[in-house]
Order: structure tokens, then C-alpha cells, then sequence
């Protein structure tokens, strides 16, 4: 039995080596590798004179090719632009496949780094806008392009991508089909001390509140539990994406500080939810890698169960599979005091970084969350054969498995079909406030119709 598992696994990992960089239908770099490849760049600024700069790439009107030529059209169209934004950028520059009819663009060793990056995007734009025959036709398309410029190692990856993102966004409020360029760490520096000043007063002030998204059982059609995730709630900005505040978060030491916030509350709100709810509704709170690497975290989180009367088999504490399979060498002990708390382990991303089977028989997990990504590409290309194979095996080894991201039917019934045994995502709930999920489960109990309750009739 044994051997039989070390040559699946060796296989499995083999396969998904090459999956885990690369996007499946265009061959470009995926989400992953992109980001990979940001950090190394921003840390080669601070050896190298220069700059660098992200280009966010969205097709407009994407959607009415599909609707007009079917996924296969669409498909077809995505493949021979990934091949002529490819032929467009230059040696040692990456392009990749971000996910939809999204593409990025990272462009190093720029000496003029706005006037380079401002160049280089205009000749993808151009790019997109030349004719493409699908089936036949000639189809005519338009791109929306965000560039984030960096000239300085003083940035997170995370700030890069979000400017970037945020940039094309505007360009597409702004009435699409155009570049538009910023920059990225002018003035970054007061900015991001602003910010964790900020975040230190949020913390005191209540601004930190939790947005709770609903998991379901594929099986029995019920809400199976929560995740907690966080948000901040700026008195004048409103809400910020923790994209933006995490890394700022996680760079100035906050981030413990803000954790153990986030892991207390969502204890009580799970108590508190007992009293009215069914009290085997599980709450799942992410777990970052500088709390892990805490000795005393497994004490912490001890306390917190105490201090709540929370149970144990109630709380997943999920750490991402880039985590757990970091430098960091103490992790394996960690986990194995957390177990002895009673709780639940789950291994969060699957499929984003080295996704090796092999580590779930060596640490004492529980549960494994398959990536967004990865859940998409299988729904869109029907190759069901890896996701078929890794939910084999976790089941073999007595793990649950959670499909995350799930935002189509066909998704739904991809991932059903596959015998996963939870679903979560955009399609069934998105992340929604305490007060929506009383409301809805209450009226749930009465027999009357709720949002949580008419998103199980999907499943």
C-alpha cells in the first residue's frame, strides 16, 4: 500500500510541478509564478540600479465573445492573445495568464522606468487591438491597461499588484481601451507609516471587523460553517481590501497583534452563533506564518479556547501551503501542539505553490482547501484527472476536502462530481457581515426563504 502511495504521490507531483507555475490553457506563467517573480525582482532593486513595472491587461467585453462564440471561442480567442502578448515582451520579462481575460506584464531593468514601461504596455495594447480570426471570423477587440511603476526596492509585492490593479480598473471607469501609468513607491514610504499607524489606531478604535463567508456540505446541502476573513473599515476611506493592509500589516509586526484579534473574535462570534445557530457549525480563521512561527502561539490559542468556551473540533485554523512549506523548520512541532488543543488543521491554496502531496502524511492535518485557480482551470479545460487523483488520495489518508472559489454552475458540479466534500464561494455566499447570517439562519429555522438558504438549493 505503501509503495503504491509513493508512486502516486511521485507522479501527482510531477504533474502538478509543472500546473502549479503554469496557466494550462495558454501556456503563459501563471498567478503564482508572476508573484514569485515580483518578489525577486522588487529584491534585485535593492542590489541594481533601475525599475520595474506591472501591466494589468483586461480584454473589454470579454464576455460577449463567450456569450456569442461559446467557451470554446473564447478559449481559442485567450490562446492566440497570450501568444501575441508573449511575442510582444521582451527577453527575461514575464507574462502571464492572471486568471479570466486578465493578463499581466512584468517588465525588469527599466532605465527610464516610466517612459520604458509606458512604451512597452502601449505595444501590448496595440497588440490586443490588431484582428483575430476565430472560426472563421474576424473578431475585433479592445484592452483596458493599469501600469505600476516601481524605482526602488522600498515596496511589497502585494502594494505593486494592487496599484496595477486599481489603475486598470480606473482606465476601465474611465471608458476602457486606453494605458494609464503610476507610480508606485513615489511617496510610498510616509504612506505605508501612515498606514501602520493607522492600523495601530484601528485596533483600538473597533475600525478591524470580520466578514464572515459560509462553506457548504456538498452532500447534505447545508451550511457546513464560516470563514472569517478581514476587513478594514477606514473612517474615511470605508472599506480597505486586505490586499492593500496586510502586507503593511505583516512588514511593520502588527500582524501577530491583529491575529490574535481576529482569532478571539471569530471564537465568540462561533459562541455566540451556538446559542442561536446549530451548534456544530465549524469557524475557519487563517493563520499567518509569523504566528505560526511563534512558540507561543499553540499557548495563545489554548487561551483564547478558555477565554471563549469555544470547542475545539469547532476551530480550523488554516495555514497556506506556501507557509507550511517555507523555510521555516519548526512548523511540524507546532502543528502538533495545536493538534493536542483539539483543533482542526487545514492546509489553505492547495495547488498555488509546490504542491506536493507527499508533506500530508507528515504533518497532522485535517482538511485540504483547493486553490480558486485551480478549481477554474479544471471546470474550463475537463481535465479532471489530477483534481480526481488528489481528492483520491486526501480521502485515502482520511482528509476532508474543501473546493474554494467556486463562482460558476459548472464549477459546482465539476468539484461535486469530483467528491469534494465542502464547496465555498462567490456563487453560493460571498463574505457577509454577523448581523446578514443571524438574520438569514434565523429566518432559515422559521421556514421562510433567506439568501444562505436559497443558495443551498444550487447544491
Amino acid at each position: 500500500m505503501a509503495k503504491r502511495y509513493d508512486a502516486e504521490l511521485q507522479e501527482l507531483h510531477e504533474r502538478l510541478s509543472h500546473l502549479a507555475l503554469h496557466d494550462p490553457l495558454t501556456g503563459l506563467a501563471n498567478r503564482s509564478l508572476l508573484l514569485a517573480q515580483l518578489d525577486k525582482a522588487i529584491d534585485r532593486l535593492a542590489r541594481h540600479p533601475g525599475g520595474l513595472a506591472l501591466a494589468f491587461i483586461d480584454l473589454d467585453n470579454f464576455k460577449s465573445v463567450n456569450d456569442v462564440m461559446g467557451h470554446a471561442g473564447g478559449d481559442e480567442l485567450l490562446m492566440a492573445m497570450a501568444a501575441r502578448f508573449a511575442s510582444q515582451v521582451r527577453p527575461g520579462d514575464t507574462m502571464a495568464r492572471f486568471g479570466g481575460d486578465e493578463f499581466v506584464a512584468l517588465f525588469e531593468d527599466l532605465t527610464d522606468p516610466v517612459k520604458e514601461a509606458g512604451a512597452l504596455a502601449e505595444r501590448l495594447h496595440r497588440a490586443a487591438g490588431e484582428p483575430i480570426e476565430i472560426a472563421g471570423e474576424q473578431v475585433y477587440m479592445t484592452a483596458s491597461v493599469g501600469v505600476a511603476v516601481v524605482a526602488g526596492p522600498d515596496c511589497r509585492s502585494g502594494e505593486v499588484l494592487a496599484r496595477a490593479d486599481t489603475t486598470m480598473y480606473a482606465v476601465k471607469r474611465a471608458g476602457r481601451n486606453r494605458v494609464a501609468v503610476v507610480e508606485v513607491d513615489k511617496g510610498q514610504g510616509p504612506i505605508r507609516f501612515a498606514m501602520a499607524s493607522g492600523l495601530h489606531r484601528a485596533l483600538e478604535r473597533g475600525e478591524l471587523v470580520l466578514a464572515y463567508q459560509p462553506a457548504y456540505s456538498s452532500k447534505e446541502s447545508t451550511v457546513a460553517g464560516f470563514e472569517a476573513l478581514l476587513r478594514w473599515d477606514h473612517p474615511d476611506r470605508g472599506m480597505i481590501p486586505p490586499l492593500e493592509f496586510i502586507p503593511v500589516a505583516e512588514e511593520s509586526g502588527l500582524m501577530i497583534a491583529i491575529g490574535a484579534w481576529v482569532l478571539e473574535e471569530a471564537c465568540r462570534q462561533a459562541v455566540a452563533w451556538r446559542g442561536t445557530l446549530r451548534s456544530d457549525l465549524r469557524m475557519a480563521v487563517n493563520v499567518s506564518g509569523r504566528q505560526l512561527a511563534d512558540a507561543s502561539f499553540p499557548s495563545f490559542v489554548g487561551d483564547v479556547l478558555t477565554r471563549t468556551g469555544m470547542n475545539p473540533d469547532m476551530l480550523v485554523l488554516e495555514i497556506t501551503e506556501s507557509i507550511l512549506l517555507g523555510e521555516h523548520t519548526d512548523y511540524e512541532s507546532v502543528l502538533r501542539e495545536l493538534k493536542d488543543l483539539g483543533v482542526r488543521l487545514s492546509i489553505d491554496d492547495f495547488g498555488t505553490g509546490y504542491s506536493s502531496l507527499a508533506y500530508l502524511r507528515r504533518f497532522p492535518v485535517d482538511q485540504l482547501k483547493v486553490d480558486r485557480g485551480f478549481v477554474k482551470d479544471v471546470a474550463e479545460h475537463g481535465d479532471t484527472r489530477i483534481m480526481g487523483a488528489v481528492v483520491r488520495l486526501a480521502h485515502d489518508l482520511g482528509l476532508e476536502v474543501v473546493a474554494e472559489g467556486v463562482e460558476t454552475k459548472r464549477e459546482l458540479a465539476t468539484v461535486k462530481e469530483l467528491g469534494c466534500d465542502v464547496v465555498q464561494g462567490y456563487l453560493l455566499s460571498r463574505p457577509v457581515p454577523p448581523s446578514c447570517i443571524d438574520q438569514s439562519l434565523s429566518k432559515a429555522s422559521g421556514g421562510k426563504p433567506s439568501s444562505l438558504v436559497m443558495m443551498t438549493k444550487l447544491l
